[in-house]
């Protein structure tokens, strides 16, 4: 029963690394880029990595330096974090490098994880593409010289939690958006990308149904 007990969990461990990696790699909307099928075999591949380091802890009696019976529960804990944090380290190393062109390729476990993680991607950005689209339509009624001087710190200053980095992030792709030499429209629907990509669809909505009038293109004369 304490076998079970602790395979299931070191289940369950692996799959919150797993997890936790999809969600923050997919910040926009994370609960559907985690409806994928290569998202779902990543999350699997993390977790049955988990249990078989576990496995393999058990049968050469590994204690890690706990003293005590091999099926004591300070040996099974020490088992199952060491087994646990010890897989994710493991998908994510490389037993060598090789120079391929003008890029090192590791060679390893780590060519899988990067392999599967760009399958995901692709999976993501197809099932996204759509409803992006949609949604970014709202801002073709946006003028983007008054969007661009307003939208993007409303929006920064309706966050609360976004790192130094994504905000970087975000006024370096607003700057490129700026030099772009395309019509209103475009521009906008850009600047209306450039939001989801780092706040989601939610926040974009928000932010121009509140300032309304205040970034609308002028009606027609």
């Amino acid at each position: 029963m304490n076998s079970e007990i602790d395979y299931g969990l070191a289940l369950v461990f692996g799959a919150l690394f797993g997890l936790s990696e999809l969600i923050t790699r997919y910040k926009d909307e994370p609960g559907e880029a985690l409806q994928t099928l290569p998202s779902a075999l990543y999350i699997l591949i993390n977790a049955s990595v988990s249990c078989a380091a576990l496995f393999i802890a058990k049968i050469f009696g590994w204690t890690f330096g706990v003293t005590g019976e091999a099926d004591s529960d300070k040996v099974r804990i020490v088992q199952l974090l060491v087994s646990a944090f010890s897989s994710m380290a493991l998908l994510r190393s490389s037993l060598f490098t090789v120079r391929i062109g003008n890029q090192d390729v590791g060679i390893g476990f780590s060519a899988v994880v990067q392999s599967l993680l760009r399958t995901t991607d692709y999976a993501v950005d197809r099932k996204r593409a759509m409803s992006r689209d949609t949604i970014v339509k709202i801002m073709e009624r946006v003028s983007f010289e008054k969007a661009a001087a307003v939208l993007p710190a409303y929006c920064l200053g309706l966050m609360q939690n976004l790192s130094p980095a994504d905000q970087q992030t975000f006024a370096r792709d607003i700057d490129a958006i700026s030099k772009l030499k395309a019509d209103n429209t475009t521009k906008s629907r850009l600047l209306g990308l450039a939001v989801i990509n780092v706040m989601g669809t939610k926040v974009l909505i928000c932010a121009v149904e509140s300032l309304g009038d205040k970034i609308a293109v002028p009606p027609p004369r």
